[in-house]
């Protein structure tokens, strides 16, 4: 039993032994690379210039003071704020006229003006490096055209949506928006402001009388803002400022207006017969001829007081015969 373990380690040492000596680290060998071609050197091609900003930078203004008129370029983008990263308020169709409300301002390496018309207000870049988009600054009042043939006391129908300003001017405070078919009661002659020919009128949006200004036509294509067609009057008495006459009722009495239209508000009620002198007229609104007449009776009074029509006006000369039935009566 003891020879057999002997011949046992014998054999385990023969075999640790042949591990070891194929477990030694074998030279290797190592492949020589050959070069295919010499690179030659090449020069470093020239950077490229990074084209410099159409900004031009905040140096010199224009001589643009707050409250000119100016007109700017078509195409040039007016923004909501001074930077050219604001809202775009509109890319303008073709060259259009605004007042300068604000500026300048510096921002974005460009020189702002703050500018406002009668549709649009927003902030315009002075110019870049290649062109001014302002132009015509050195004129602070445009000529306004002929105004339109409208008197005190007419009735107009509004064409478009119309704004109604506090006062004659493009940049002045918005009262309200007209809608397109408001009637609107001219109050005053034309008052030319910016390019504008303006009017003080009388208009109802929503149940709410609002008195303002409004431009008669859009300045830059004369489009008219109301509709100027409007029915024709009869030709008027031949009456005359200082001619006598009298109410001629024909029927129920006959309304005595603050203004030369039907929705002015009615100061009295005019029986038949009373006396009055004529002092103003004759207007033609909403189809009929008025009169400015002053009552002659122990309660005067002065008011617009419509001629009616044909063939039997509601005024009559003061020498015409009285109407059968009709006495000398006095306002109530």
């Amino acid at each position: 039993m003891i020879r057999s373990i002997s011949v046992m380690l014998l054999a385990v040492l023969m075999i640790t032994a042949t591990m070891m000596s194929n477990s030694q680290p074998q030279e290797r060998q190592v492949a020589t690379l050959e070069p295919s071609f010499t690179p030659e050197a090449t020069a470093t091609p020239p950077l490229t210039p990074v084209p410099t900003s159409a900004a031009p930078g905040c140096g010199v203004t224009l001589p643009i003071e707050i409250g000119d008129s100016i007109t700017v370029r078509g195409g040039i983008s007016i923004r909501a704020l001074p930077s050219v990263s604001a809202p775009l308020m509109e890319l303008l169709p073709r060259n259009d006229y605004f007042t300068v409300t604000d500026g300048p301002v510096c921002a974005d390496n460009y020189i702002w003006w703050g500018i406002r018309n009668a549709r649009l207000s927003g902030w315009v870049a002075e110019r870049n490096n290649a062109l001014t988009f302002i132009i015509d600054y050195e004129s602070a009042e445009i000529v306004c055209p002929t105004p339109r043939d409208l008197t005190i006391g007419d009735e107009i129908e509004l064409a478009y949506n119309v704004r109604i300003r506090r006062e004659a001017n493009d940049s002045a405070l918005v009262l309200t928006v007209a809608p397109a078919g408001s009637t609107a009661l001219v109050l005053s002659e034309p008052v030319c402001v910016n390019g504008y020919n303006w009017r003080r009128v009388e208009v109802e949006v929503v149940g709410v009388l609002y008195s303002g200004w409004m431009a008669e036509a859009e300045r830059t294509s004369g489009q008219t803002l109301f509709i100027e067609e409007g029915p024709e009057c009869y030709p008027p008495l031949g009456f005359q400022i200082g001619d006598l006459g009298r109410v001629d009722t024909h029927g129920p009495p006959k309304n005595l207006r603050a203004a030369p239209n039907t929705s002015a508000d009615i100061l009295y009620t005019l029986v038949g017969a009373v006396p009055l002198e004529i002092i103003g007229g004759p207007i033609c609104s909403g189809g009929m001829n008025w009169w400015q007449v002053r009552i002659l009776s122990t309660f005067p009074a002065e008011g617009w007081l419509a001629e009616g029509g044909r063939p039997v006006p509601y005024i009559r000369a003061w020498d015409q015969p009285p109407i059968p039935g009709e006495g000398s009566r006095h306002l109530p």
